[in-house]
């Protein structure tokens, strides 16, 4: 009988598109700036379709030049924009490798092409684009990839709600390790600010009527969505260290379940949240006095950041530095854990933890936790990401700083 692979996965490539930084180092600088503690995402503004909302645009993208966006919906222009950032990080071109099926693709979305079915919809039959099937599917993200960079590996496609991220990068893990590729493109879009996906939000009170994320903070009152996509270069450590590739960290295991409790409320007692972080741990080989810091999911709605500060003080009291993002950035959906996986990496690389933006007054609810109030260098070795979804998916990826 053959014997299983069991290469490891490092990340070798980053590439995030976001309201504050596209790439990499626009992203970290953003987050490192000594004002970023008191920046609030921009810009923010309110929507037509659900007044008491407010979204956040990225206002300065521009789609690479070399494949023409009229025919693709935003999340895929995204998608490819991130990806060609993140190809360009890692220094590899997929088609001039000597063999293009040992590139895989693993991406994921929430809400795919929504927009693009929400503009088309009430059109005569004789009006519908022939190319409006390709830009609602999830799978058109991957599949514009696949044919950009001329990828022939593996592709898998997910639609884990929130966690959409987190799923691709586990995916992409197993495709490592396996030795079903040895590069994979893993990551998540999402382009959500279509009146649909608002008033859905806004009729189950999850946004913010402030217009300011503010994750654990006293004052929060939900996210505001934004748009965004974070894609990350997975690559077999043998095969990056022979091209000399600059590493960013070692992705090690993924910890997954489900709440099967509700919708959207979080089961109260926060076990399945202990379960998975530990889980994660678990595999990783680790300990958990051992895990320093903790990129937490941080929706800033009021029950979730509860439960999510009961599980990490459950199992780590209050020891390792706990940050969120989506006061930076707004929730990205589907591609927020992607987007928050470029942040692990970079915190790994230079050894420090960037403020949580939007937090001013931590709760006293919350159960105790050390959460990031301004930018500090930290000896970070094993970091936690957590994602948190609709319909009670969870998943946790366990990161390392390269040995």
């Amino acid at each position: 009988m053959a014997k299983i692979h069991t290469s490891r996965a490092v990340i070798t490539g980053l590439g995030p598109v976001t309201s504050i930084g596209l790439g990499a180092q626009s992203f970290w600088q953003a987050l490192v700036d000594e004002k970023m503690a008191e920046y609030q995402p921009a810009p923010v503004t309110r929507d037509h379709s659900a007044p008491h909302c407010h979204r956040v645009d990225i206002t300065n993208f521009q789609f690479p030049h070399s494949v023409r966006p009229k025919r693709l919906d935003r999340f895929t222009q995204l998608a490819l924009a991130s990806t060609q950032l993140a190809l360009e990080d890692a220094g590899i071109c997929p088609a001039e490798m000597e063999n293009t099926y040992d590139v895989g693709i693993s991406y994921g979305s929430a809400a795919g092409g929504l927009s693009s079915a929400e503009a088309d919809i009430g059109q005569p039959a004789d009006k519908i684009p022939p190319s409006l099937p390709f830009r609602i599917l999830s799978a058109s993200a991957a599949g514009h990839i696949a044919i950009a960079h001329q990828i022939h590996g593996p592709v898998q496609v997910n639609n884990n709600t929130c966690a959409a991220g987190n799923a691709a990068i586990a995916d992409a893990l197993n495709m490592i390790r396996l030795g079903s590729a040895k590069v994979v493109i893993a990551g998540a879009a999402e382009a959500p600010l279509a009146p649909t996906t608002f008033q859905a939000m806004d009729c189950i009170r999850t946004m913010s009527r402030k217009g300011a994320a503010r994750p654990f903070d006293v004052e929060r009152d939900g996210f505001v969505m934004a748009e965004g996509a974070g894609t990350l270069i997975v690559e077999e450590y043998e095969h990056a260290v022979a091209r000399g590739a600059t590493i960013y960290a070692e992705v090690l295991s993924a910890g997954a379940g489900c709440e099967a409790y509700h919708m959207t409320t979080p089961e109260p007692s926060a076990q399945p949240v202990v379960r998975v972080m530990q889980q994660a741990v678990k595999l990783a080989g680790a300990q958990l006095d051992e895990v320093d810091f903790i990129s937490a999911h941080a929706s800033c709605t009021q029950q979730n950041d509860i439960n999510e500060a009961r599980a990490i003080h459950q199992i780590f009291g209050d020891s390792p530095y706990v940050h969120g993002l989506k006061g930076a950035i707004g929730h990205t959906l589907g591609a927020s854990s992607a987007i928050e996986a470029c942040q692990i990496c970079l915190s790994l690389k230079n050894q420090a933890i960037p403020a949580t933006v939007g937090l001013q007054e931590l709760d006293p609810k919350l159960a105790p936790i050390q959460v990031s109030q301004k930018f500090q260098p930290a000896e970070i070795h094993l970091a936690l990401n957590n994602a948190f979804g609709f319909g009670g998916l969870l998943h946790c990826v366990a990161f390392s700083r390269i040995s």
